[in-house]
């Protein structure tokens, strides 16, 4: 009689779970601030060096539309929810850099560190894998 091993489920790895649900969570946090904050909550930050223009909240918001399609993509193994992610984040990096002053620029630093540390999470051995095998198993079922 021949034993074999049940076949290991191919399942997300909880570092992937955890970052989508925060991206998720924060893009509607981040809808809340933009959206529904007290304006002298803004008048207040502007004395931090946070200019909160119309453009500024048009970008945030850009992102925050970014974030959730980035976060529902890899709840559904969704590959391009990756470079998604990569692309997105330079690109408000980016901007955050130019458009904010002071001690501000500082917030930069800490936004680059969390930047890497997603793409670690996103582009390890076990997301490649959890990635390839879903794509893979969903386009043989086509």
């Amino acid at each position: 009689m021949i034993h074999r091993m049940p076949e290991k489920k191919n399942s997300r790895p909880l570092s992937l779970s955890i970052i989508a649900i925060f991206m998720i969570l924060g893009s509607f946090i981040s809808f809340a601030w933009i959206f529904i904050a007290d304006l002298s909550l803004f008048q207040q930050m502007s004395g931090f060096g946070i200019e909160l223009s119309d453009e500024n909240r048009s970008i945030s918001a850009i992102g925050s539309v970014a974030s959730l399609i980035c976060g529902i993509g890899i709840f559904k193994a969704s590959n391009w929810a990756r470079p998604l992610y990569v692309v997105s984040s330079l690109l408000m990096i980016l901007y955050s850099y130019v458009t904010n002053s002071g001690m501000m620029k500082l917030a930069v630093v800490s936004n680059i560190f969390n930047f890497l540390v997603v793409c670690y999470f996103l582009y390890n051995k076990k997301a490649r894998t959890y990635f390839v095998c879903k794509n893979t198993s969903s386009q043989a079922k086509i």
